[in-house]
């Protein structure tokens, strides 16, 4: 599925956690599980929202992400924040990452986000090019509607 270029400004109220990571081609994970229920068996697909940020430069973060809202930094909050961390690249945008924050970020080249029925343990098919069968898996793993995207050429 081709991903869709989007607007950004993405809420969700499932719990998010950074869950996977990868330093080769610098990509982070943040998936957004909904509540989890007694009842339910550990190893149970669920409806889950997979975030990735391709091109990582910089998280600051906690590993969970209280209220997620993802939008990307103006041209002020950016200038600001280079001030205070240093130069940040023209084709890398500022992430604010959690509602309310401009403290919880990432810097990347690029946003993508997709739903998915996955376990909470599954690998996300939007980085399955960092595994041996990562076509396969993703045929598989299908997403549940459009892939979309976002960045700082917005």
């Amino acid at each position: 599925m081709k991903p869709v270029r989007a607007e950004l400004n993405l809420r969700d109220e499932r719990e998010f956690s950074l869950v996977d990571y990868g330093t080769s081609h610098a990509w982070a994970v943040f998936r957004g599980m909904p509540v989890r229920d007694d009842d339910v068996p550990f190893g149970s697909a669920a409806k889950v929202l997979d975030v990735v940020f391709l091109g990582l430069e910089r998280i600051a973060s906690w590993r969970h992400v209280k209220s997620l809202h993802v939008r990307m930094a103006d041209q002020a909050q950016k200038a600001a924040l280079e001030e205070r961390i240093g130069r940040i690249r023209r084709s890398d945008s500022v992430y604010f990452i959690e509602e309310g924050s401009l403290e919880h970020y990432v810097i990347a080249s690029r946003v993508y986000w997709a739903e998915y029925d996955l376990t909470y343990d599954a690998d996300s098919p939007l980085v399955a090019d960092s595994r041996v069968d990562g076509p396969a898996y993703r045929r598989a793993n299908p997403p549940l509607g459009p892939i979309r995207y976002a960045d700082w050429e917005q």
